[in-house]
C-alpha cells in the first residue's frame, strides 16, 4: 500500500526539507524510538485544531507536504510525522514487517500527546490523517478498543487505506479510487452503513492519485499522480473536518 517511494540513498523528503529550512522541527519519543516531526501553524495564537499527518509506506512525500499546507490555509495545526528516518528506513513498500501498523499507532498517538502541551492547539479537537498504510494506521488508531482514557483523536481521515471492517471511536473519513489496484475499494464498502464512517468512492481513480508527479507503475501497481480529483478530495475533507473537528 505505497505512496511514491524515494529512489535508494535518498534523505527522506521530510527531513530533507526540515534541513533546508530549520523550521517547526521536533524529535519525540515513540516507545524506545524517535520519531521526527514538522510542525506548521496558521498565523494567530489559538487555541487552534490539528492533524498529525502520517505518511504512507514509502515515506514523506510531497503531496503531504501540500496537505499540510492546505490544511493550515484553513485554520489547522499540522503535525507532519516522519516514522522512518529515526529507524533507519527508507520504504516498507516491499516488505511491510520493516514497521507494523500498531507500531506507527504508537507514533500517531506520540505526536498526539506532543501536540497536547502546545499552547496554541487546542487539546481536545486533535485529529488524524494518513494516506496508504498510512490510512491503515488511521483505521487501527480510531478502533474503538485503542480509545486512551484522555480521549484520544477527535476525528480521522483516511486516504486509500487497506480496510478492514471494524468499530471506531471517532468520526472516520475514508477516500479511496474504484480503480484502485493496490488498496481496492471493494474493501470499504463494509463501510456504507457504519454510523461513524463517511465512506467516498471515486470513479476510476487511482492510487496515490493526490500526490504530485506523472503515473506510474510501482511493484506491479498503478499509481495515478496528479489526478483532478485531487480537488474534490480537498473539498470532501474540508467538509468533512468542518463538521468533525
Amino acid at each position: 500500500m505505497p505512496h511514491m517511494v524515494a529512489k535508494p540513498g535518498m534523505v527522506s523528503f521530510l527531513v530533507m526539507i526540515l534541513l533546508l529550512f530549520g523550521c517547526g522541527t521536533v524529535t519525540i519519543k515513540s516507545n524506545d524510538d524517535r520519531i521526527v516531526g514538522a510542525i506548521s501553524k496558521p498565523d494567530g495564537n489559538g487555541p487552534l485544531p490539528a492533524l498529525v499527518l502520517m505518511h504512507g509506506c514509502g515515506g514523506p512525500q510531497p503531496g503531504n507536504g501540500i496537505w499540510a499546507r492546505e490544511l493550515n490555509s484553513w485554520g489547522y495545526v499540522t503535525m507532519e510525522v516522519d516514522s522512518f528516518y529515526h529507524r533507519g528506513i527508507r520504504e516498507i513498500c516491499s516488505n511491510l514487517r520493516k514497521l507494523t501498523v500498531s507500531e506507527r499507532v504508537v507514533d500517531a498517538y506520540a505526536a498526539l500527546d506532543h501536540l497536547k502541551t502546545q499552547p496554541y492547539v487546542d487539546k481536545g479537537r486533535i485529529a488524524v490523517m494518513d494516506w496508504s498504510h498510512g490510512g491503515m494506521v488511521v483505521l487501527s488508531a480510531l478502533w474503538t478498543h485503542r480509545r486512551p482514557d484522555n480521549g484520544g483523536f477527535k476525528a480521522g481521515v483516511a486516504m486509500y487505506p487497506w480496510c478492514e471492517h471494524q468499530s471506531f471511536y471517532a468520526p472516520l473519513l475514508i477516500i479511496v479510487g474504484s480503480a484502485d489496484d493496490w488498496t481496492p475499494s471493494s474493501l470499504c464498502t463494509s463501510f456504507r452503513n457504519s454510523e461513524r464512517v463517511e465512506l467516498h468512492i471515486y470513479e476510476g481513480v487511482w492510487h496515490s492519485f493526490d500526490n504530485p508527479g506523472p503515473m506510474r507503475t510501482y511493484l506491479g501497481h498503478q499509481l495515478g499522480y496528479n489526478h483532478p480529483a485531487t480537488v474534490r478530495a480537498r473539498k470532501d475533507v474540508r467538509e468533512f473536518l468542518k463538521r468533525n473537528l
